[in-house]
């Protein structure tokens, strides 16, 4: 039986001593006997720890496998999205209904661009020419990075796909100096500022290089190396492929999955190549878990990634009140990169993630001067009229061939946007710069949004949680705050919150 709980030890603490370790393996200063005694048999505690935990594991890897079918991935809405877009005439002079709070527009700005990233070894101690250290670099979303290691004996696949040599692999890989990649890649992480999705990427892309761009391989180690982060991954395997299979925190769209245990958990067969093909046929699943692996991934994106320092201008245009605006707008390319295949999961991700600095600074420093002095509703109504006015629409089927909700900086990168791409963009710009609370409804194959005014407003609403909160659609073309599409009139939507 697996155990589910992490091994504790009553006085030896194994993280410092991996840390002293690494330090040892990447100094290049000769060490006298004693110490060199010391070091050995610290090495041998470590090893019979590692030992400890992966011996049970490997043994349940020989056994406990259970074939599953997949699941068609999960699908949010499948009523299609209209072609066009329903409009209304705006009016010549826009005026407040009834007297309007006036806008607090926000006087801080965006923090600070991140600067350009240069490739960073990320070893501890620079490490004097020995012959027992390798290095070897890569391409992370094009920025360049570099790996140091102790020279080590890398398993492989010398036979077909099967639990057998599944169980051999990652015996073969506890008995490596994987530590030493795995603190670098922890390092690297929190350097470029990646989310759990953009972790299981960094790892993949490190396994491509050291296993010359075997996918299972790679895909094995990237199992290896999440499970010893904390992460309850699985992998499965059919015919000649394996496929890392991912418990979430969020539901993914779009992407197979298995379900195993007693409470039928889904665990999704994440593309870490952004194009692998559906699963065919029956998969062996194991539905153990490693020793202490018991964590979830996120999706969610509480800040963009660092990557490469790389600009997209764009010029966007609107009318409002007989006065014609022009912003030029600069986009993070390598914001728009890391999410181009990014599986997606609930809209609250999407709704609840930052834009870039650089989006950011660019959006507010020329929006700023044109809500200011303005009334609740006046501002709200510009902020409209813009998301509503200087995109083309087009479904997504339409633009990408598939449904692919847009962060902030991919609606201002793409040529066009649809409903959920544009609620997103509005409910971006209230909350950043007028500070009011928004929610986005979801209506039958619509979103929109709803804004809670500090002072009366007429028109459509909803009541959330006791409050009002004024409808707001970025699809209704020329329609101002209070104005719901007519189809959706005397709907009830499902409101999701925004925090």
């Amino acid at each position: 039986m697996i155990r589910t709980e992490p091994m504790r030890g009553s006085y030896w603490r194994p993280g410092k001593v991996i840390m002293l370790l690494l330090c040892c393996i990447f100094s290049g200063y000769a060490q006298d006997p004693e110490y060199e005694a010391w070091l050995k048999k610290e090495q041998q505690k470590l090893q019979e720890y590692k030992d400890a935990r992966d011996k049970d594991f490997i043994n349940f890897l020989k056994r406990e496998w259970k074939q599953r079918q997949a699941f068609e991935g999960l699908v949010p809405d499948e009523r299609p999205k209209p072609k066009s877009l329903p409009t209304v005439e705006p009016s010549e002079t826009p005026r407040a209904p009834v007297p309007s709070a006036p806008a607090r527009v926000k006087s801080e700005a965006p923090s600070e661009p991140v600067p350009a990233l240069e490739p960073k070894e990320v070893a501890v101690p620079p490490p004097s020419p020995t012959p027992n250290v390798l290095e070897f670099g890569f391409n992370f979303f094009d920025l360049p990075l570099v790996v140091r290691h102790e020279k080590t004996a890398w398993p492989k696949l010398e036979k077909e796909v099967s639990k057998e040599t599944i169980s051999t692999f990652w015996a073969d890989l506890s008995r490596t100096t994987y530590e030493t990649v795995l603190a670098q890649a922890g390092q690297e992480r929190a350097r470029l500022r990646l989310n759990d999705w953009g972790y299981t990427l960094l790892l993949h892309q490190i396994g491509l290089s050291l296993f010359k761009g075997s996918l299972n391989e790679s895909t094995l180690f990237t199992w290896f190396m999440l499970v010893k982060s904390g992460f309850d991954v699985r992998i499965g395997y059919g015919g000649e492929r394996v496929r890392l299979l991912v418990p979430t925190v969020t539901r993914l769209y779009q992407v197979m999955y298995f379900q195993v245990g007693s409470d039928d958990r889904r665990l999704y067969a994440v593309p870490l190549q952004g194009d692998e093909k559906s699963i065919e046929g029956m998969f062996y699943v194991y539905e153990g878990s490693y020793p202490g692996a018991d964590r979830q991934a996120d999706f969610s994106v509480k800040s963009l990634p660092a990557l490469r320092d790389e600009s997209a201008p764009r010029q966007l245009r609107f009318i409002y009140g007989k006065q014609d605006y022009r912003l030029d707008v600069a986009v993070d390319k390598g914001a728009v990169e890391f999410f181009r295949n990014y599986p997606q999961t609930e809209y609250t991700v999407y709704f609840e993630s930052p834009a870039s600095s650089r989006a950011a600074r660019s959006l507010v420093a020329q929006l700023k001067p044109i809500l200011q002095g303005k009334t609740e509703w006046e501002a709200v109504n510009i902020l409209l009229r813009f998301v509503q006015t200087a995109f083309e629409y087009k479904t997504d089927h339409d633009q990408f061939g598939r449904e692919k909700p847009l962060f902030v900086d991919e609606v201002l990168f793409y040529p066009a946007s649809d409903c959920e791409d544009r609620s997103v963009l509005f409910a971006y710009l209230v909350r950043t710069l007028l500070g009011m609370d928004v929610v986005a409804l979801d209506y039958p194959a619509h979103i929109a949004t709803a804004v809670r005014f500090t002072s009366e407003v007429a028109g459509d609403q909803v009541t959330y949680e006791g409050k009002k909160f004024v409808i707001c659609d970025p699809t209704y073309i020329g329609a101002d705050a209070g104005m719901c599409m007519e189809q959706f009139k005397g709907v009830n939507p499902k409101v999701i919150r925004i925090e």
